[in-house]
């Protein structure tokens, strides 16, 4: 049930549904980090889940991200796939690494 999504951040629902997110979205983190659905960073950036957390308590979820396709389910499921998590764990992984590579290329044009 996604109907917290929709919620006010104030409200227990909302929280209850974040705390279920994460719980949820952490089975396909990579290094512990994983994509933040927040309205500020739409999947941009990569923190840990309790950052992640507290951004969707700060800023609230995207209100039409479903499926959590950048967290473990299926385009075509409403529940995760084994397929569906391994594929998307392999493209945070691969964001991850291009975000460190980019952050290493901009440490040395700082030198």
């Amino acid at each position: 049930d996604k109907s917290w999504m929709d919620k006010k951040r104030n409200t227990r629902e909302y929280f209850e549904g974040v705390k279920k997110f994460v719980e949820f979205a952490s089975l396909t983190a990579c290094n512990g980090r994983i994509p933040c659905p927040c309205n500020r960073c739409v999947h941009g950036k990569l923190f840990l889940t309790k950052v992640v957390r507290d951004h969707l308590y700060s800023y609230g979820i995207l209100t039409n991200y479903r499926p959590w396709v950048f967290h473990g389910e299926s385009w075509l499921a409403t529940t995760p796939t084994k397929g569906g998590s391994m594929f998307i764990s392999n493209v945070v992984k691969l964001s991850y690494d291009v975000a460190l590579f980019i952050q290493d290329d901009d440490d040395e044009d700082m030198d």
